[in-house]
């Protein structure tokens, strides 16, 4: 879990070669170094003081000459 100015809390959860950020959390429950389980609550989104709720995700993959990616979302979240 990290600090981002002006975006709240924010985990980073390593999946091998992939990376996904959620960031705009008002709480954590996982910790630094935790095993995160599929379907598992990582945390609580952050509402604003104009009563906005939203995160923000990205992926990120590191290709073959080492250096991360950012990759289209989209695809990889259930409808």
């Amino acid at each position: 879990m990290i600090g981002i100015p002006g975006m709240g809390q924010t985990v980073l959860i390593n999946h091998g070669t992939f990376y996904t950020v959620y960031s705009k959390l008002a709480k954590v429950n996982v910790a630094k170094g935790s095993k995160v389980s599929m379907k598992q609550s990582i945390g609580t989104v952050l509402t604003d003081d104009e009563g906005n709720t939203h995160i923000h995700f990205e992926i990120w993959k590191v290709g073959a000459n080492g250096q991360p990616f950012k990759v289209n979302p989209e695809q990889w979240v259930a409808q």
